[in-house]
């Protein structure tokens, strides 16, 4: 039975949503695991932190800040809407220019200058100056240095000023020489809307060439010099840059993920620096889009992959984790030597489970489900000495709703007409097949798909688009399978492939199970976090004997 003789309060809360809203009990409950100790070795590659939201990407990232020889990078204070209203940078967009190199460049840049500040504590002109003379004298008579040399005698006054203004320094210089070259007066074409889409492809295929000229110019080369400088010279410390809040608006859509993507390729070229790790927090829904937005560029999967690391959770550190917090807030609340785990305010069964298992069998294995899901049950059993198993299932109906809306605003940006393809498992049994699927209820959320993506070009969308077109038994089926695939890509279902095989989650082991792998005969099983939210029926059917 439940030992905490404290009275319970709607008001008791073991943590928040976010975890830039979390501080009071993010570090004195922090938990580490494996994605800590992964990205914190300089030795390895791992750099972008993934995770589903609510998986403690950023609680990672505050940790390291304060705790390590860190900076942090906000994309927000970079400057980018300099990026994206500029004429000759919207210009360049407009005629098909690959900026991809000059993406990467703004980011090297941007690292490049973050780390000379971290590393060399420069705190103003004074400094940046200093640390310039220093660095000349240490290679004076190496030619090899000198393109180096040069660019950071250009930037050697600047380095200590705020990101942004550095950021439009080195975006204007650049945008001076693009004009140079091109020849012509963008200024004029400004308040022409589509100007540089209009251009012949002969104009455009020459400005392109000329804009290439400077991409593949020393010029840009000379930021990796910069880097194999400084990679010459480490110390016996570790140096880290964090960058977070990429899955924010921060820039127009157009380019967001081209300069994600650049970003990812900009990684490779600090690994030369022995010392320092960029640690870049991602979304997995952004991922996803980011690799989506720029197919026709050559982008692949395997660039991510290669970099990412993945934040997983078991059952033991979520435990310890929610021990901690409970511990906490009601040392707080009530008495400095009290010691309250969660067995101790938590009645005994379950429907048969002990209560933890039975939370934490409808979450994702996330800290954030996890902590959402007690939130709701102390402000389910205010004024109660315990939590009892209907206060549990009285918290289970607000939570799962909390947790269907998280579900489709979280991949919102990947699938926008995910809301749409949810529907397909309301009042449904706990496991279902594919080929039971009414036909009708198929092609009505095939409509309403379409209706929300509208002119979105993810697959779920340009399935449902290619369905309501043919209106076929075969469109039918491969909009279903979609829907299965984008389903358990999002977490919301299990998939049984085959009768041999086990069901399959996606925050348990396999991440993505393609389209083509998905049949008529694959079975269905709905996640319990959403059992309450779209009436899941969980005792099976029993048929009636012939």
């Amino acid at each position: 039975m439940a030992r905490n003789n404290h009275l319970i309060t709607r008001d008791i809360r073991v943590g928040k949503n976010a975890a830039e809203e979390d501080e009071d009990l993010l570090y004195e409950c922090f938990v580490g695991n494996t994605a800590l100790n992964e990205v914190l070795d300089v030795s390895t590659n791992a750099s972008i932190l993934s995770g589903r939201t609510g998986s403690g990407k950023s609680a990672i990232i505050q940790y390291v800040t304060r705790n390590k020889n860190a900076a942090f990078v906000s994309p927000s204070e970079m400057a980018m809407t300099h990026i994206a209203n500029s004429d000759v940078l919207r210009f360049l967009h407009d005629i098909g220019a690959d900026l991809n190199l000059f993406f990467q460049a703004v980011w090297k840049h941007a690292l490049l200058v973050e780390f000379i500040r971290l590393r060399y504590k420069i705190r103003d002109e004074q400094q940046s100056r200093n640390w310039f003379l220093v660095i000349l004298d240490r290679v004076k008579g190496d030619r090899s240095k000198a393109r180096a040399i040069e660019y950071l005698r250009e930037y050697a006054g600047s380095l200590w000023i705020e990101m942004d203004e550095n950021v439009r320094q080195f975006t204007q210089t650049y945008e001076k020489r693009f004009l140079a070259e091109l020849g012509v007066d963008i200024s004029k074409f400004a308040s022409k809307a589509g100007y540089g889409a209009n251009l012949s492809n002969q104009n455009k295929s020459e400005y392109i060439a000329r804009v290439r000229k400077i991409m593949n110019s020393e010029q840009l080369q000379d930021l990796s010099r910069v880097i194999s400088l400084l990679a010459e010279r480490t110390d016996n410390d570790n140096y880290y840059i964090l960058v977070d809040h990429l899955d924010e608006r921060w820039i127009d859509d157009s380019l967001k993920y081209r300069m994600i993507n650049s970003l990812v390729e900009a990684l490779t070229k600090f690994r030369t620096i022995r010392n320092l790790k960029v640690i870049v927090a991602l979304r997995s829904d952004v991922i996803e889009r980011s690799i989506q937005e720029n197919a026709d560029s050559g982008f692949q999967r395997e660039k991510f992959r290669d970099y990412v690391v993945a934040i997983e959770w078991d059952e033991k550190k979520l435990k310890e984790l929610i021990d901690k917090r409970i511990g906490l807030t009601f040392r707080r609340k009530y008495s400095p030597q009290r010691q309250v785990l969660f067995e101790d305010i938590f009645a005994d069964k379950v429907r048969g489970q002990m209560p933890y298992d039975y939370i934490l069998d409808r979450t994702l294995l996330r800290p954030r489900d996890l902590i959402s899901f007690v939130n709701e049950c102390f402000k389910a059993a205010d004024n109660k000495s315990s939590i009892s198993p209907s206060d549990v299932y009285t918290a289970e109906v607000s939570y799962s709703q909390f947790r269907y809306e998280a579900l489709v605003d979280e991949w919102r940006v990947a699938f926008p007409s995910l809301a749409a393809a949810l529907e397909i498992l309301r009042a449904k049994e706990i496991s279902f097949k594919l080929s039971g699927l009414d036909e009708s209820e198929v092609d009505n959320i095939a409509l309403e798909a379409v209706g929300q993506g509208k002119t979105a070009t993810d697959p779920l969308t340009r399935s449902a688009a290619a369905h309501c077109d043919a209106y076929t038994d075969h469109s039918r089926k491969q909009f279903i399978r979609t829907v299965a695939a984008v389903l358990y890509r999002v977490g919301a279902v299990g998939l049984k492939l085959s009768p041999d095989e086990p069901v399959m989650y996606s925050h348990r082991g396999r991440a993505i199970i393609g389209v083509q792998e998905v049949g008529e005969g694959t079975g269905v099983r709905v996640v319990k976090m959403l059992h309450s939210y779209f009436r899941i029926n969980e005792k099976p059917r029993v048929k009636a004997r012939a």
